[in-house]
């Protein structure tokens, strides 16, 4: 087990010194504050904690999408809803 610098280890996997400093913090990497700079272990994988999306229902359709966390409509009605929005605001302007 060999360990490098949080700095070394942005570099080689080609991410924001801030977002691994970030990571670091918050408990996502197994890393350790030695003095004021931190360690890691160079084969420790780079993970993504964002939700990759939830299964969800379209109130309008019916389908089922899969969703971020604040989607409620699948991405046909989204489109066809932002259409309607549109169409009213061109007719309200003139």
């Amino acid at each position: 087990m060999s360990e490098i610098t949080l700095r070394e280890y942005a570099l080689r996997h080609g991410k924001s010194l801030s977002n691994m400093y970030n990571k670091a913090n918050a408990g996502q990497l197994n890393a350790r504050k030695a003095g004021s700079i931190w360690l890691i272990d160079e084969n420790e994988p780079d993970v993504d904690c964002r939700s990759t999306g939830v299964d969800k229902i379209c109130p309008r359709c019916g389908n089922h999408f899969v969703g971020s966390g604040r989607a409620v409509y699948c991405p046909d009605c989204k489109k066809e809803l932002n259409r309607q929005r549109a169409a009213e605001y061109r007719k309200r302007q003139k």
